[in-house]
Parts: structure tokens; C-alpha cells; sequence
């Protein structure tokens, strides 16, 4: 790739391109399938989580108002 640009748009361009690669390899870039795989575990733990939260957010109040 960068022996392409270099030839085409020149050693300046192909630089610059090349910079804003990912520093350690395609490996660590997300397929389709993974953001699809991550979407559907948070949409799996998104009711259990808001639970939670809600919890959390009602003992915060309760707690809160105790001390006035």
C-alpha cells in the first residue's frame, strides 16, 4: 500500500496516509460482526443493567433524604 501511494500521489502523501494507520495491524480493527456481536450483548444486559441502576439511583435518594 504504501509503495502504491508513494508512486501515485507522492512520498509527502503517502506519509501522511500512512500515519493515520492503526499503529499495530489490522488485527486489532472491529469487523462488522464484532460491533454486530457487542450490539447484541448490550442489548442483552441493557434490562438487567437498568436495573441495577435504577436500584442504585433509588438508595442514593432514600440515603439522601435520611439525612435532612
Amino acid at each position: 500500500m504504501q509503495v502504491g501511494l508513494q508512486s501515485h500521489p507522492g512520498n509527502d502523501v503517502a506519509n501522511i496516509l500512512m500515519e493515520h494507520l492503526p499503529p499495530s495491524g489490522w488485527s486489532d480493527i472491529a469487523r462488522k460482526q464484532d460491533t454486530t456481536d457487542i450490539h447484541k450483548e448490550l442489548t442483552r444486559i441493557n434490562g438487567p443493567l437498568q436495573v441495577v441502576i435504577g436500584g442504585v439511583l433509588t438508595m442514593s435518594t432514600v440515603i439522601s433524604d435520611e439525612e435532612f
